[in-house]
C-alpha cells in the first residue's frame, strides 16, 4: 500500500508539474504584440509563441541633415507627432547622435526616447516626426519656406502694399532656414502679408487684387490670377 500511495503522490506531483507548464510567463511587463499559435494548437518546447512589446518607454529615431548635426547633443528636449495622432504632441529627449552620416542621404540618425505610458500611444513601426531646437531666440519672424524665392541678389520674397495693391520685393537676410519654415533676422515686419503661392509670376511693382478679402485669402496677380 505504501509504495502505492508514493506512486499515486509522484504522479500527482507530476499532473502538477505539467499543469504550471501549461502557463507561459514572460520575464517582463508588456502587451503581445504577433501572435504564431492559436488556442488548441500543439506547441514544442522552444518553439516561438509570441512577441512580447514592453512599450512604457519607445525609440524614435530622426533622420538629420548634416547642416543642423553640429547643433544636436544628447539630452536635447524634442516634441514628436505622429500621422495617427497629428494633434497629441509626446515629449521626449534626445538619447544618442550618431557619428556617422548614411551614405545615401547624408543625414545623421538621432534617437530619441519618449515616454510612452499615458493613451494615446507610440506603437512600434508609426511614422513620426520629430521636433528639436537647434536655434533659440527671444523675438523672431518666421514665414513658410515655400515663401522664399532666390536669385544673384539673394534670398528674397514679395509681400503686398495694402494701399496701392502692388507686390513689393523684400530682400531677407535668414537667421536659419528649416525644411518648412525659414526664421528671418532682417528684411520683413510684423503685419507684412507675404505672397505664398504664384510668386514666381510677380515683379516689383505688378498690380494684385484680393481673391477675396485681405483678412481671408491671399492676394492674387491682376493680369495673370494666382491663388
Amino acid at each position: 500500500m505504501l509504495a502505492i500511495l508514493m506512486a499515486a503522490r509522484a504522479e500527482v506531483d507530476r499532473l502538477r508539474e505539467d499543469l504550471a507548464d501549461t502557463v507561459v510567463r514572460a520575464p517582463f511587463d508588456g502587451v503581445i504584440g504577433e501572435r504564431f499559435v492559436e488556442l488548441g494548437d500543439q506547441v514544442a518546447p522552444g518553439q516561438k509563441l509570441f512577441t512580447v512589446l514592453e512599450i512604457s518607454w519607445v525609440k524614435v529615431v530622426a533622420r538629420i541633415p548634416s547642416e543642423y548635426i553640429a547643433r544636436i547633443e544628447a539630452g536635447m528636449l524634442a516634441e514628436v507627432t505622429t500621422r495617427a495622432y497629428p494633434t497629441t504632441i509626446f515629449n521626449g529627449t534626445a538619447i544618442h547622435v550618431y557619428p556617422e552620416a548614411d551614405p545615401k542621404t547624408r543625414t545623421f540618425a538621432v534617437e530619441v526616447k519618449v515616454n510612452n505610458q499615458v493613451k494615446p500611444m507610440i506603437l512600434p513601426g508609426m511614422f513620426a516626426r520629430v521636433r528639436l531646437p537647434i536655434i533659440t531666440v527671444d523675438q523672431a519672424l518666421s514665414v513658410p519656406r515655400d515663401a522664399l524665392m532666390e536669385d544673384e541678389r539673394g534670398i528674397y520674397l514679395y509681400t503686398v502694399d495694402h494701399s496701392t495693391k502692388t507686390a513689393r520685393r523684400r530682400n531677407l537676410v535668414l537667421e536659419d532656414l528649416g525644411p518648412e519654415k525659414a526664421v528671418v533676422r532682417e528684411g520683413l515686419s510684423i503685419g507684412d502679408i507675404v505672397v505664398l503661392r504664384g510668386q514666381e509670376r510677380l515683379r516689383n511693382g505688378a498690380p494684385v487684387e484680393w481673391a477675396a478679402s485681405p483678412s481671408s485669402s491671399a492676394p492674387r496677380d491682376s493680369t495673370n490670377p494666382t491663388e
